[in-house]
C-alpha cells in the first residue's frame, strides 16, 4: 500500500472518532462552574421529643401450660409464621423460648406489644404422639394466657 491510500483511509476513520466525541463516560456532566448546593445543618435543640415518648415496646405477660394429655417433649414458642403452601409452620428465627413440661408450667416473658400473636408448637418425644401448634391471640386485658395440651 502507498503511503498516500493510508493516509486517505486513516482520515475518515480519525473524523468518525472525533464526530463521537471521546473522553467523556457518558455521565453528562460538564463543569459549567456551578457549585452543588449543601445543605443546612441540623441542630439538635431543633430536634423535639414527647415527655411520654419510649423506644420500649414491651408488654410483660404470664403463660400457663397445663401438660394433662401429653408426654415427655418441648414446647417452643414463636413470634412469626411461614406459610408453606397453605400450612403453616412456626419460622424458626422467631423463636422465642423453648420449655419442658418437667422443668415449669407457667413462665413470664416480654413480647413486643406490636405483636397480635404468639405461637406454641409442642415437639413430643414420642413418634405416637403428635406435634402439635397452638396460636396465641395477645388481646387479654390481663396479659395472662392459659393453653391446654
Amino acid at each position: 500500500m502507498k503511503p498516500l491510500n493510508l493516509a486517505l483511509s486513516v482520515l475518515p476513520l480519525s473524523i468518525l472518532l472525533t464526530a463521537c466525541g471521546g473522553g467523556n463516560d457518558g455521565g453528562g456532566s460538564s463543569s459549567s462552574g456551578s457549585v452543588p448546593s449543601t445543605p443546612s445543618p441540623i441542630s439538635t435543640a431543633d430536634l423535639y421529643a414527647s415527655p411520654d415518648f419510649s423506644f420500649d415496646v414491651g408488654q410483660n405477660i404470664t403463660l400457663s401450660i397445663d401438660y394433662q394429655n401429653v408426654g415427655a417433649g418441648a414446647l417452643t414458642l414463636f413470634s412469626q409464621t411461614l406459610d408453606l403452601g397453605g400450612s403453616l409452620i412456626a419460622d424458626p428465627t422467631s423463636r422465642v423460648l423453648t420449655l419442658r413440661p418437667s422443668n415449669t408450667s407457667a413462665v413470664q416473658l416480654e413480647v413486643n406489644q406490636n405483636w397480635q400473636e404468639i405461637y406454641a408448637q409442642w415437639v413430643p418425644e414420642s413418634a405416637d404422639e403428635p406435634e402439635q401448634m397452638v396460636v396465641i391471640k395477645l388481646d387479654a386485658a390481663s396479659n395472662s394466657y392459659h393453653i391446654v395440651l
